[in-house]
């Protein structure tokens, strides 16, 4: 069980962490 709650906090944190490269990435580009 823990293992399990520990890929699904790594998910959550995978997205996170997707959607703050995107939001640098747009950043460098329109700034």
């Amino acid at each position: 069980m823990k293992n399990l709650n520990l890929k699904e906090k790594f998910k959550k944190v995978d997205k996170l962490f997707f959607v703050f490269i995107v939001l640098l990435m747009a950043k460098s580009v329109l700034f």
